[in-house]
Formats: C-alpha cells, sequence, structure tokens
C-alpha cells in the first residue's frame, strides 16, 4: 500500500506488476480501503484490464 500512498511512478510500475503476477485479490482490495488508496487501485487495475 505505501507504494500507492506515496505514488511515485516506480510505486505505480511495481503495482502493475504485481497485479499482473498475482491479480488483484479481495484482501487487497479491503487493504486498499483501509488506506485510502482503493479509488487509485482500481484505476490502476482497470488500465491494464482486471476488473476491480
Amino acid at each position: 500500500m505505501a507504494k500507492l500512498i506515496y505514488g511515485s511512478s516506480q510505486g505505480e510500475e511495481d503495482v502493475i506488476a504485481m497485479l499482473l503476477n498475482h491479480g488483484l485479490s479481495e484482501g487487497l482490495k479491503e487493504k486498499a480501503k483501509k488506506f485510502g488508496v482503493y479509488d487509485k487501485l482500481c484505476g490502476i487495475a482497470e488500465m491494464i484490464g482486471l476488473a476491480c
């Protein structure tokens, strides 16, 4: 979540790689909600073709 909170371009690239390798789990979505970055996570996921 820290990579989304701080919002660097490298962080977003790391999130994309993680989503491509592991998908978008319910647990990850819950953590994103807890840290206030759910919309950002969903935006990145949808950008690479994953439904949020």
